[in-house]
């Protein structure tokens, strides 16, 4: 299962935009915004119609599509209005599986999931992500404005958070290349290739070219 941490995805400028809007927004109960029936869920979203949502959103999704190892990872097809999210001592997100439809209109299904990270590490302790691969999991906890990508189909949590205050933006990306191992394949070969470009002769460069890009007709649905 490939994971993708991208460094800098936003800038200091739209971290701290974030972190500003982050004063404005009415955070509630995540469970009674957006999934009721959660006996693991503990953690504050906004509303849906809060406009600093809307506006932080906004802040977050740009860059998402002008980042192009992220375009190479993810093929993204539709991207789903980034959220803010905040965990205080005593809140964690306990195990489970993103959702494969959003009540977006019109709904999206969420192949890729996405947390950006907007405050310091060192300002909280708990909270990092924790991804179940097999019988290991996976933490990870970033520095502001660094992010990470990961399949939607994971199992995955928020451990809980003891001290500070947590504050990411979630996203969900649809994706043009439906199955995670044909995108990680494709991942994997986009990035050999830039790797070795000026090293290979003209006939071998056309060739892998020509694998990549026919691996690519196969598997992108636009």
């Amino acid at each position: 299962m490939h994971f993708l941490k991208v460094p800098d995805l936003l800038t200091a400028a739209e971290v701290a935009a974030l972190r500003t809007l982050a004063q404005r927004v009415k955070f509630v109960d995540g469970r009674a915004a957006s999934n009721p029936g959660s006996q693991v869920k503990h953690n504050l979203q906004p509303e849906s119609t809060d406009p600093a949502y809307l506006e932080a959103g906004a802040l977050v999704k740009p860059a998402m599509f002008r980042n192009a190892v992220l375009r190479d990872y993810a093929y993204p097809k539709r991207i789903a209005m980034p959220m803010l999210t905040k965990y205080v001592p005593g809140m964690e997100y306990g195990l489970h599986t993103d959702a494969c439809m959003l009540a977006t209109q019109p709904p999206i299904r969420a192949d890729v999931s996405c947390t950006v990270f907007l405050n310091d590490p060192a300002d909280y302790d708990g909270g990092e992500l924790a991804t179940t691969l097999g019988d290991v999991s996976v933490d990870v906890k970033l520095p502001p404005g660094h992010a990470v990508f990961y399949p939607s189909v994971t199992l995955h949590q928020v451990k809980p958070v003891t001290r500070g205050e947590r504050l990411v933006a979630i996203c969900f990306l649809e994706s043009a290349v439906r199955g995670h191992y044909e995108r990680q394949l494709l991942f994997t070969m986009a990035q050999a290739l830039a790797r070795v470009d000026e090293k290979l002769d003209w006939e071998s460069r056309t060739q892998l070219n020509h694998v990549l890009m026919n691996l690519q007709r196969m598997w992108v649905d636009t």
